[in-house]
């Protein structure tokens, strides 16, 4: 289908879809033209080099598969199963002899813990509730990803998504989608790439990683219950074909500014020109974060610090892909689809400083929505809350099935492999 750009050169004829395509095609060729170019699948888990992110979407019709089409008409109409919707947990009842799954995400499940008199003793005590089991690990271990991001202007016989400031244009795609479940609509259109650690000059030399981590985690600060996780992350960014980086491009303007936070703010077309955007996720980060009760009531939110790049490495990290990001944006064929030199913000014209970059990275910093790691599958003298059966220490059968059993942030997004986390739980909970 075809949509009017009315730009300030007059109506210009653009297929938004071919738009999409044409920006993933000089991508992957892009990334390839750098070095990095597999016939892996991205999927199993070691894939380098450019590919176009698979979809939840049925191709019959045209909708996002979720989580509730495990929610069948069969299932529901199990005798042993009710749903109760817009429902508040209050706590866990433990006297239950079937026991309890609790899977209420990331942020809420150690809420619940608390608020059952599972966690930290002092925090349960502050908020006047009972202590059942005394673990400090209750809410901590908290990672996300951590994303930044540079727009580049397009080039003047280019397009972007940003030409959907317009109405018009925004009516014409629903049109499109409600009549053929196609077109920009039907997907998310982002192209990506999995790299190992790389700066402004390509992938980091291995010695120069040794430097790197010598420098930041051969200390005596490493509390006791991360040495084992740090050690773990150590390895994969040595290795020379582990996927550390992970780059995504919109087309479409972003905006991560300092107390911008709602996704409003990051998707506003604030910008008159058209853009498309860069970003630069750190898949694997150091820094910790924690979520906890704020009071002994069910209703009040939890308190939730996510403490993105509080472990200076990940700072040092996340700079470097930012270079990097500049690196690709100067490199044909994708460049010839940019104009040069025209970013946004103006600071990243340049990006050779180091400290400069990560001045950068701190004010266009946002996530992902990937929160993991707060009820951790670990020993439980080094931090864990649930055991390898996802049963709460210290419980006889309550079990935790969602992605704060993470004991380490995976690469990419997170939803398959709570899925999986789900399916396994399905059948410790059967056997």
């Amino acid at each position: 289908m075809k949509v009017d750009n009315q730009g300030c050169d007059g109506p210009v004829p653009v297929s938004l879809p071919d738009v999409y395509g044409l920006f993933d095609k000089a991508w992957n060729e892009t990334i390839a033209q750098l070095g990095w170019e597999t016939e892996a699948d991205p999927l199993d888990g070691h894939k380098l080099g450019a590919f176009t992110s698979p979809l939840s979407v049925d191709v019959k019709t045209g909708r996002r598969g979720y989580a509730a089409a495990y929610y069948s008409p069969e299932v529901a109409a199990r005798p042993n199963l009710r749903l109760l919707a817009e429902t508040m947990v209050e706590r866990i009842l433990f006297a239950q002899q079937n026991g309890n799954v609790i899977a209420t995400g990331s942020l809420n499940s150690p809420q619940l813990l608390e608020l059952s008199g599972i966690g930290r003793a002092d925090l349960l005590q502050t908020h006047c509730i009972p202590v059942i089991i005394d673990n400090p690990a209750v809410g901590e271990n908290l990672q996300h990803h951590a994303i930044t991001s540079i727009n580049f202007e397009v080039a003047d016989d280019q397009v972007s998504g940003d030409i959907m400031r317009d109405p018009n244009v925004v009516q014409a795609l629903i049109k499109l989608y409600e009549e053929t479940h196609g077109g920009p609509l039907a997907d998310m259109p982002l192209s990506m790439a999995y790299l190992p650690l790389v700066d402004g000059t390509g992938a980091v030399p291995k010695d120069q990683i040794e430097t790197l981590l010598s420098k930041y985690l051969d200390n005596d600060n490493t509390p006791a219950s991360l040495q084992a996780q740090y050690s773990h992350i150590r390895k994969m960014l040595l290795q020379s074909d582990g996927p550390s980086s992970h780059y995504l491009v919109l087309p479409a303007q972003l905006h991560m500014n300092p107390g911008k936070t709602t996704l409003a703010d990051v998707l506003v077309k604030s910008l008159p020109e058209n853009y498309i955007a860069i970003m630069a996720l750190h898949n694997h980060p150091f820094s910790r974060g924690s979520v906890h009760i704020s009071s002994g009531k069910s209703e009040d939110k939890p308190t939730y610090d996510p403490n993105l790049l509080s472990h200076p490495l990940d700072l040092e990290i996340m700079a470097r892909q930012l270079q990097f990001v500049g690196r690709i944006a100067e490199t044909t064929p994708f460049s010839t689809l940019l104009k040069a030199g025209k970013r946004m913000p103006e600071n990243t014209t340049d990006l050779s400083d180091l400290d400069h970059v990560k001045n950068i990275v701190m004010d266009r910093l946002y996530t992902c929505f990937h929160p993991a790691g707060s009820c951790a599958m670990l020993p439980r003298e080094i931090g864990g809350v649930v055991d390898s059966e996802l049963k709460v220490y210290g419980t006889k059968n309550s079990r935790v099935v969602d992605a704060s059993v993470f004991p380490l942030e995976p690469s990419g997004n997170i939803q398959a492999t709570v899925y999986a986390v789900a399916e396994r739980a399905a059948d410790l909970i059967n056997s």
